[in-house]
């Protein structure tokens, strides 16, 4: 009889989809990784400045009080 195209696909197939599945899955998975130490490092840089200016402020204050 003749087969149905879908169904007479072999296990090789279904390996190369997977495999394929995989590797987007984990590009996917590096990208977002990047782009969560991009953010924590964004913040801790904000932080930081932040801290600056209330150092600079005090300082300021120090100075006005002496």
């Amino acid at each position: 009889g003749i087969r149905d195209p879908l169904w007479s696909r072999g296990l090789g197939d279904v390996y190369k989809r997977q495999i394929l599945w995989y590797n987007r899955m984990h590009s996917v998975w590096i990208t977002m990784k990047r782009l969560l130490y991009i953010l924590i490092a964004l913040t801790v840089l904000q932080i930081g400045l932040h801290l600056t200016e209330i150092i600079i402020d005090i300082n300021t204050h120090i100075v006005h009080l002496l």
